[in-house]
């Protein structure tokens, strides 16, 4: 009879220590879900801040870029960057970090996680400096799109600074990579004003043509 109050006291203990356990992992999974979920919150608010930034230097733009690339990565949890995020990767980490700052070296942080290559500061800075002087501009931030506000739900305004250099054609894209919108000028332009209202909400890829050659390419965040 002993045994059996012995047996039955601890399967009692047993089942009050199951008890215990099923408790404390629904308390993680609720907090994990609280911290997700505030996690998510900050991140997205930095987002929508990052992308209410106005920049007026290439090294502005570069780091509102990877600053928009890298929090998108931490918000989505998602380390495989797509075709268009490489492509402005790559151009920021190929720049002079001279003229381009500190988002270079993040630039090319986040190209090795699909390219392992290997910059030449002193070759890469010392042809950006010899184009800088051959071309007899006075600032370092010369042909830079500014595009605002960003984010916009119906008009935009696309403006290079310098008066040598003009927009010749934009071609909006959806994440894919998909042309949904492109737009030639009969003539070359350094200030342009559109409408994208009619386009659907979301981030949308930007790609501009330059008249010397240049191509960038940009996010606009359509609300």
């Amino acid at each position: 009879m002993n045994l059996n109050i012995t047996n039955l006291q601890l399967q009692t203990n047993i089942y009050s220590i199951q008890a215990d356990f099923d408790t404390l992992a629904n308390a993680k999974n609720y907090l994990q879900v609280q911290l997700n979920s505030t996690l998510n919150s900050t991140l997205s608010q930095a987002i929508q801040q990052n992308a209410e930034i106005a920049t007026d230097t290439i090294y502005e733009e570069n780091q509102k870029s990877i600053n928009e690339i890298y929090l998108s990565m931490l918000l989505n949890d998602d380390w495989v960057l797509d075709s268009a995020d490489k492509q402005i990767i790559n151009e920021i980490a190929s720049q002079c970090a001279i003229m381009g700052g500190d988002a270079v070296y993040r630039a090319r942080s986040l190209m090795a996680l699909y390219n392992q290559a290997v910059f030449n500061d002193d070759s890469i800075c010392s042809q950006a400096m010899e184009q800088y002087q051959s071309s007899g501009n006075s600032k370092l931030n010369e042909f830079q799109i500014y595009i605002q506000p960003n984010p916009s739900s119906d008009w935009i305004t696309f403006q290079c600074n310098s008066p040598e250099v003009k927009i010749k054609n934009l071609i909006f894209r959806d994440l894919s990579g998909k042309p949904i919108h492109t737009i030639y000028f009969e003539e070359n332009q350094n200030l342009i004003e559109l409408n994208i209202s009619d386009l659907n909400p979301g981030i949308l890829l930007l790609e501009l043509e330059l008249t010397n050659g240049i191509i960038l390419n940009r996010k606009i965040l359509k609300i």
